[in-house]
């Protein structure tokens, strides 16, 4: 059979209590949480999202994209066709590109792909 197993551990477990050594008196460290270090840590963190949340409205204010203020758009959407509640033409510019894409509930498909005539006039 099975030999008795010693319970040797569990003895002492009803005489563990809390320490009033644990808390501290001050109220300022709480079972070994500093709170000052965490005062510190949600300031910081606070400050960082403050700071992120300002450069990503500054980012989008000036149009999200790194460049200069006179360079014109290289892409745009020069017409847009439904052809049927789930199909879709889209007709692409890109610098001196125009590109017909089609889009339905498969993905989207490239049905034409041709650069601008020298004399077209660009969006």
């Amino acid at each position: 059979m099975t030999a008795p197993v010693s319970a040797s551990w569990l003895q002492g477990a009803s005489d563990a209590t809390v320490q009033p050594s644990a808390l501290s008196t001050a109220g300022i460290a709480l079972a070994g949480v500093d709170l000052m270090r965490v005062g510190i840590a949600l300031v910081l963190c606070l400050a960082l999202g403050v700071a992120a949340i300002l450069v990503i409205r500054r980012s989008q204010r000036i149009g999200g994209k790194l460049s200069m203020p006179g360079d014109r758009q290289r892409i745009a959407v020069a017409a847009t066709l439904r052809l049927g509640s789930r199909a879709t033409l889209h007709l692409i510019e890109y610098d001196s590109r125009v590109v017909l894409l089609a889009s339905d509930a498969s993905g989207i498909k490239l049905l034409d792909a041709r650069d601008q005539p020298a004399g077209a006039p660009e969006a």
